[in-house]
């Protein structure tokens, strides 16, 4: 918790990316806003930027930090910031999974490239 207060003050900012990154669980979220100098450095009225589950992609999650420091920082945010991240990250395609899909995808085109190509010199020479 040290590390998110310096010189007295409350590193919303870099709680925020923490939070996105992954850095900070929802656990996390929990501890600290128990903290007395966290709860002074609230502001705002719940969170009113808040979009559905349908809505939440990296470039949603990307812009969130954006509203700790010029229209919310409180309990309601924190905690929408960390479920976004939790989801975004548990339902991201893995790296190995994106490779895979690459892969089937071009022995596919190659599959269809040959036999495309063997059906034109079959008929090539028919005539």
């Amino acid at each position: 918790m040290t590390n998110y207060i310096v010189d007295g003050r409350v590193e919303r900012e870099k709680i925020a990316e923490d939070i996105c990154n992954g850095v900070l669980s929802k656990e996390d979220v929990s501890k600290m806003i128990e903290n007395p100098q966290v709860k002074k450095a609230f502001f705002g009225q719940g969170f009113r930027a808040k979009k559905e589950m349908s809505e939440w992609d990296s470039t949603y999650l990307d812009h969130l930090p954006d509203y700790a420091v010029a229209e919310a920082f409180n309990e309601e945010y924190l905690y929408h910031l960390a479920d976004v991240s939790a989801y975004l990250r548990e339902n991201r395609p893995k790296k190995s999974s994106m490779k895979k899909i690459i892969l089937i995808a071009a022995a596919i085109t190659v599959a269809i490239a040959a036999a495309a190509g063997v059906i034109a010199l079959v008929m090539h020479l028919r005539k």
